[in-house]
């Protein structure tokens, strides 16, 4: 899991205004019961894997009333956010929030019964390696659930997002599909499935196009300035043509670790 790609505090601020308070994408705690869609966490214990601010966290305790949620981040700033939202929601003696590095998680192996992952491998070059350190820290017949950024389509639209993202210092290591299935299971997970929801998340982006010209303007001219403003409102613009002319994906996975008969290792 790659330590780039990290927001300063204003940046935070701002995204946390256009997705809610603890979230840095879209969709806020309905994706996240939506990604766990008929999953019992009543006895669970979770890895939030790249937690960032806490929203998905706290979801998962208070919504999903998962049995204890370990919140795992590369990004100690992050962190301290999150430690705020977990202690305002009264959550601190069912979650514990972890610093890392990028490298193998500070994990034993089979400590998790859930591992979940939103936009974390579009950080991550290394996928099959990425997604062999996820089932070990599986216990078997865990499950990995998250959602990801894919590529629909290589076409203008893509590369406009591609490109922008380049430009201003960011490392993503967007697949298509197939790349993205292929090394889950060259990892060792079994099982995988997706579930689209680009359309979703395009209706996300229209959304927060219209807001950001319109309620959100003048809060976010305030924060960044007209320079910035303009900036971010490029980056929103983009993502949307991005999902709207058919060069990005929204999905949703699952993938499971082998039951222990079934595996030669863990």
């Amino acid at each position: 899991m790659s330590s780039e790609n990290r927001y300063d505090r204003r940046n935070v601020d701002n995204m946390e205004m256009l997705y809610g308070r603890g979230f840095l994408s879209g969709g806020g705690p309905d994706e996240v019961a939506l990604i766990f869609d008929g999953i019992d966490l009543s006895d669970a214990e979770v890895l939030d894997l790249g937690c960032g601010l806490g929203g998905a966290t706290v979801a998962l305790l208070t919504r999903l009333e998962a049995k204890h949620v370990t919140g795992f981040d590369v990004d100690a700033g992050n962190l301290m956010r999150a430690e705020e939202l977990v202690a305002e929601t009264g959550m601190r003696s069912r979650a514990t929030l972890v610093e890392g590095t990028a490298g193998p998680l500070p994990f034993e192996a089979q400590s998790f019964d859930y591992v979940y992952v939103n936009a974390v491998s579009c950080h991550v070059e290394a996928l099959a390696d990425f997604f062999a350190e996820i089932r070990r820290v599986l216990r078997p017949g865990g499950v990995l659930v998250g959602s990801e950024w894919l590529v629909r389509e290589d076409n203008a639209a893509f590369r406009g997002w591609d490109d922008l993202l380049r430009e201003r210092g960011l490392s993503f290591h967007f697949v298509d599909t197939a790349t993205f299935v292929a090394a889950v299971e060259a990892g060792g997970l079994v099982d995988v499935s997706l579930v689209d929801r680009t359309a979703a998340f395009t209706e996300f982006s229209r959304v927060l196009l219209e807001r950001t010209d319109t309620e959100l303007h003048d809060a976010l001219v305030d924060s960044l300035g007209d320079d910035g403003f303009d900036a971010f409102r490029k980056w929103c613009e983009v993502r949307y043509v991005a999902l709207s002319d058919g060069g990005l994906l929204q999905s949703h996975f699952r993938a499971s670790k082998p039951n222990q008969e079934h595996a030669s290792s863990t």
